[in-house]
């Protein structure tokens, strides 16, 4: 799989919607999403929800499995401005 996902402005203190973009092979779906984001928050959901409590640039991980174990992972900076 390539792992993608869309890099937006977020805002402090409100919803933040992420979208997951990854590219996998026919016959091979991605089967687990793993979000990694600062003060050891985990998400397993393909598009989870969140809220930034501070601002500035902030490093996001998207690991993914396919059905059949392969795996990938990329990083991300995601703006989080002030309200």
């Amino acid at each position: 799989p390539q792992p993608d996902f869309l890099i937006r402005n977020a805002c402090q203190g409100r919803q933040f919607d992420f979208s997951d973009q990854t590219q996998s092979q026919p016959g091979d779906p991605v089967i687990e999403w793993t979000w990694t984001l600062p003060g050891n928050q985990i998400y397993h959901e393909q598009h989870p929800v969140v809220i930034f409590d501070s601002t500035g640039f902030t490093q996001v991980q998207l690991s993914v499995a396919s059905q059949h174990g392969c795996t990938a992972s990329l990083i991300q900076q995601i703006p989080v401005w002030p309200v």
